[in-house]
């Protein structure tokens, strides 16, 4: 009888060392949300949004880090060396998983590094002039250089990324060539064009918008699909002459590849639940829209995205380095 038992135990207590350990709770503890720029700016204000809002849905702190620099690759990198589990999000801008693979030779990272949680939202950008410039529209500011026989002078914030290549693609179509001055940021560029210095710039309505209402400087289109509800008098580059030009940046959410599945789904949903939310709304500019997608649709704008640059990049031969 007591052999019985014993065996009976023994059977028992090999069950259980083979089981599946039980699935831990999510979440447990604080998140981290890293973001690629500097704090202070309107991705910060939409990032720290979310975050409070994911704080509340999830009944744990979620704070934003700051990592800016390197086109996002040191905020990427600092996400993919994290555990997979969840507890490291990252706020991935358009270029980090696209125009970086066309542009950097030893990017750090590959795609398959990367589990696509959510894209967040997209907003289309602004094309700025001095108010002294001649130039009423887009058209006429390809001709006044055109005339000069110099390249179209314009400002970005940094090469690779879709403001960049958005007017190269318009130099592309007028077959002209261009000369890109980079800022570190919105802000300092468009000083540049308030003072005349700068021919031009494409940035954010988030930095040029008040100026534009004070009749500070021109905005002569807008990338988006159609005009912005708070600026309606803006034209679009398919409106102002460019039909072929729709262009967006945009963000995401990722963590590494190795995440739980179960551990995706709830942080897409507190994502997708902050995104609807009113501190978000209250803090995302004119330009912006909320752009909600489960995994596959992610990557499957992802590649979308890389295959619509890649043939420009390689055209232009646009490089970064």
């Amino acid at each position: 009888m007591i052999r019985n038992v014993l065996v009976g135990l023994g059977l028992v207590m090999g069950l259980a060392a083979t089981a599946p350990a039980q699935q831990e709770a999510f979440p447990s503890r604080p998140i981290k949300l890293v973001l690629p720029y500097q704090p202070g700016g309107p991705t910060d204000a939409i990032a720290r949004a979310v975050a409070k809002h994911m704080s509340e849905s999830l009944k744990t702190p979620v704070v934003v880090e700051n990592k800016p620099g390197g086109q996002g690759v040191i905020a990427m990198q600092a996400v993919l060396a994290a555990k997979p589990d969840g507890y490291t999000i990252g706020w991935a801008p358009s270029n980090a998983l696209t125009t970086n693979r066309l542009l950097m030779k030893n990017l750090p990272y590959k795609l398959e590094d990367v589990r696509m949680v959510t894209t967040l939202y997209r907003g289309g950008l602004v094309f700025a002039v001095p108010k002294s410039s001649p130039a009423n529209s887009l058209k006429e500011f390809v001709e006044l250089a055109r005339k000069e026989g110099k390249p179209m002078i314009y400002g970005t914030a940094g090469p690779g990324g879709t403001s960049h290549l958005t007017i190269e693609y318009l130099a592309q179509l007028e077959h002209m060539k261009t000369q890109m001055v980079s800022y570190r940021g919105d802000g300092p560029m468009a000083l540049d064009v308030l003072g005349g210095s700068l021919p031009g710039m494409v940035g954010t309505v988030a930095t040029t918008g008040e100026h534009y209402k004070k009749g500070d400087l021109k905005i002569l289109g807008f990338s988006g699909d159609k005009r912005m509800a708070a600026y309606p008098d803006i034209p679009t580059f398919k409106e102002a002459g460019y039909p072929q030009i729709e262009s967006y940046f945009w963000a995401g959410a990722v963590v590494p590849a190795a995440t739980p599945d179960h551990v995706v789904v709830a942080l897409r949903a507190a994502l997708h639940a902050a995104m609807r939310g009113a501190e978000v709304k209250a803090v995302l500019t004119p330009d912006l829209t909320p752009f909600l997608g489960g995994e596959q649709e992610y990557r499957d704008f992802v590649e979308l995205e890389y295959r619509r640059w890649m043939a420009l990049i390689r055209d232009r031969a646009i490089t970064i380095g």
